[in-house]
């Protein structure tokens, strides 16, 4: 007699994590599956030409005297590009004529970084001269022909170090720059806001990111992409729901600043909630906090009661769950606050 034994892995047939998708077992005999090949055909056409769809056509080349370092992109304008080169000069092109607009002169030493303003019309330059300049971007005219000329920054930041990179705030008039620190810049002042320096290394890139902090991080699978843009799509669907909107106007705060407390005497600094998904800091005086400090003071006690409360709950359901049976009587919350009663 002969007893077929049927062996399997099982690294083959169970997922690696529980939130792996099971596998599915194919067979790819041409015999059981005719039109296999076709169908493979088919998916790689639609592939190919998704992918020639898609694909970034070459449109021109912008000469420069000097190779280019650093290049940026015109938020508010789809026709303006901005390249800076290691020579220092920096040229506004017009890409549909294919034209310079300006070459901002300025730099003595190779540019290494260039950024927009969120309105489009200024940008900041960084470069190895120890100076940042900050540009004004014009508009290209409907005229055809040369329109080159020659511009001056508006105004120039000084610093200590060469820079190798800037990028500017996506919403405020502030930029950061990359070299022997990091530093935070604003327009209406010539030094740093914020300096953050470590170690004898030199940082080359900066950015400012807006990121999602429940986003996960690191290289995700195609897998996880996909759950991640589903989730999006039914919170952006059902975003209209009482729940579901409580919970995204949410936020964890700190408890100090959940509180409101801790003002002392006048021009104390009081750190104030005033949005779902902001705080202000502001210096207040002797008579301006009087309000915040009763609403911080009224969120504390309901807190610290509510937890008394329900250490009180647990605790008697406790002592019912190891008595015996009708040992125990539980008054309502009620008669609980009657101390006696007279006729």
């Amino acid at each position: 007699m002969k007893v077929k034994v049927i062996s399997r892995s099982e690294e083959e047939h169970t997922r690696e994590r529980t939130s792996d998708l099971l596998k599915v077992q194919r067979n790819y005999d041409p015999l059981l599956h005719q039109f296999e090949k076709a169908h493979e055909y088919t998916r790689a056409l639609n592939a190919v030409k998704l992918d020639r769809v898609f694909a970034k056509p070459f449109i021109a080349a912008l000469p420069h005297d000097d190779g280019v370092t650093c290049l940026a992109r015109n938020p508010k304008l789809v026709n303006s590009i901005i390249a800076g080169a290691a020579d220092g000069e920096i040229r506004i092109w017009d890409v549909p004529a294919e034209r310079v607009l300006r070459r901002l002169v300025g730099h003595t030493a190779a540019v290494k970084g260039i950024s927009f303003a969120p309105d489009g019309e200024t940008c900041v330059s960084a470069s190895t001269d120890a100076t940042v300049r900050l540009w004004k971007v014009p508009y290209a005219p409907f005229e055809a022909g040369i329109v080159q000329q020659d511009a001056e920054p508006v105004y120039e930041f000084q610093g200590k170090n060469a820079f190798r990179g800037v990028d500017h705030h996506w919403d405020r008039s502030s930029f950061a720059t990359a070299g022997a620190a990091v530093d935070i810049w604003d327009h209406s002042r010539s030094e740093p806001v914020q300096s953050f320096a470590w170690g004898a290394d030199t940082v080359t890139s900066v950015r400012f990111n807006p990121a999602n902090a429940s986003e996960q991080l690191g290289v995700r699978v195609p897998r996880e992409k996909h759950k991640q843009a589903y989730n999006d799509a039914l919170i952006e669907r059902y975003k209209h729901m009482p729940e579901v909107k409580r919970i995204t106007r949410h936020r964890h705060v700190p408890t100090a600043i959940y509180r409101g407390t801790g003002l002392g005497a006048a021009g104390s600094r009081c750190i104030v909630r005033t949005a779902p998904d902001r705080t202000v800091d502001r210096t207040v005086d002797q008579s301006g906090p009087a309000r915040i400090i009763s609403a911080g003071a009224r969120r504390v006690a309901a807190k610290a009661r509510r937890i008394v409360v329900d250490s009180d709950k647990r605790k008697l359901q406790r002592r019912i769950d190891h008595s015996a049976p009708g040992s125990i009587i539980v008054k309502p919350e009620r008669k609980r606050k009657i101390l006696a009663q007279v006729e």
